[in-house]
This record gives C-alpha cells, sequence and structure tokens, in this order.
C-alpha cells in the first residue's frame, strides 16, 4: 500500500473509532475518545484491512459495558482473567472493561468516589461484582454496589468460592449469580 494510501486509511480508522466511542459515550469528556481513536490508528498501521478493523470496532462497540468491581488485592487475577477472555480473539466472553484499569489519581475518598459514580452511572450497561474472601468489607465495592443500584444499573454476580461472604446489599436485589468462577457459570450469567 502507497504511503498516502495508508494514511488515508489510519486517518478513517481513528476517526470511526472516535465516532464508534463517542456513540457509546456521550456523557464522557471528548478527550477520553481520543485512545480508542489512536487504537483504530493503530489497528490501521497493523495492517488490518478497513474491513477487519470495522468488524472488531463493530464487536466492541456492541458488546455490553462492564464495570467490575473487586477487591484489587486478591481478586485482581480473576479480572484480568476474565478481561484476558473478552478481549481475545476467540473472544469466549461477550463485554467491554470500563472499570478502572489505572488508579484514579486522588487521595481524597469523595474524589475517587466521584469518578466511580461517573463511570457507574453513565458508561456501563451492568456492574459485574467478584466476591472474594474480603469483598464484603471494601468500601469502593460496597460503593459501587449502592451507585449501581442507585441509578438502576444490573448486576451481575461471581463468587470466587461458594463459601466467601456475599455483601449484604447485594441480597435481594435481582442481580445474576455464578456461584463458581467456572468458565460455564461465567458465561451464563454475562450473557446479555
Amino acid at each position: 500500500m502507497k504511503a498516502s494510501t495508508k494514511g488515508v486509511v489510519v486517518g478513517l480508522a481513528g476517526i470511526f473509532a472516535f465516532w464508534v466511542w463517542r456513540r457509546r459515550n456521550p456523557q464522557a469528556p471528548w478527550h477520553e475518545g481520543l485512545l480508542p481513536a489512536a487504537a483504530g490508528a493503530g489497528l490501521a498501521l497493523a495492517g488490518c484491512t478497513v474491513a477487519e478493523h470495522m468488524a472488531e470496532t463493530h464487536r466492541l462497540a456492541t458488546a455490553p459495558r462492564a464495570f467490575i468491581s473487586h477487591h484489587h488485592g486478591p481478586d485482581g487475577w480473576f479480572k484480568d482473567h476474565l478481561v484476558e477472555l473478552a478481549e481475545s480473539e476467540d473472544a469466549v466472553l461477550q463485554f467491554q472493561n470500563v472499570s478502572v484499569t489505572a488508579p484514579i489519581r486522588s487521595s481524597d475518598p469523595s474524589r475517587i468516589r466521584a469518578d466511580l459514580t461517573r463511570r457507574i452511572r453513565y458508561e456501563v450497561d451492568y456492574l459485574l461484582v467478584l466476591v472474594g474472601e474480603h469483598t464484603h468489607k471494601r468500601p469502593y465495592v460496597l460503593h459501587e454496589i449502592e451507585q449501581a443500584l442507585l441509578a438502576g444499573v444490573p448486576i451481575r454476580v461471581i463468587k470466587l468460592d461458594r463459601r466467601f461472604k456475599t455483601p449484604d446489599r447485594l441480597k435481594g436485589v435481582g442481580a445474576r449469580w455464578a456461584m463458581s468462577p467456572k468458565l460455564g457459570s461465567v458465561m451464563r450469567v454475562l450473557r446479555p
């Protein structure tokens, strides 16, 4: 492909990715969409055809957006595993991870809670709670559950072990449950 043609393809891929992102996230600040646009341009540079890029962008745009709420220490491995399954070429699971991927740059708990609230109210299709051994005591997980309930966001729950205590606020709220982290149970609970 000639350099000038490749430049046009890269530009169009970036514009298309930004457009799709903006339609899915109308409340978010526009500059947050630059990352999806750059990713679209990067796919074009990587040698993907426009059709392949559009198919991948469509898959991501139509996948439900999930905020994964968990205790970052001991339960982070399972979140990473779920995200890998959703982002792999086989895409065993269908969801788009919109949870916090990097620490929120603030030591002020009210600022952190405000950011979590904004994400849950405006950027997700459902809240996915991973119930580990200490989840029922984690203040930010409890805050995320409360915000999802206040905003009417559906909740899905995966218990990493049946014996782990469930946060009280998840009981009787109509959440979808997987009582184990086995792939079959997880696929059922995450099914649209």
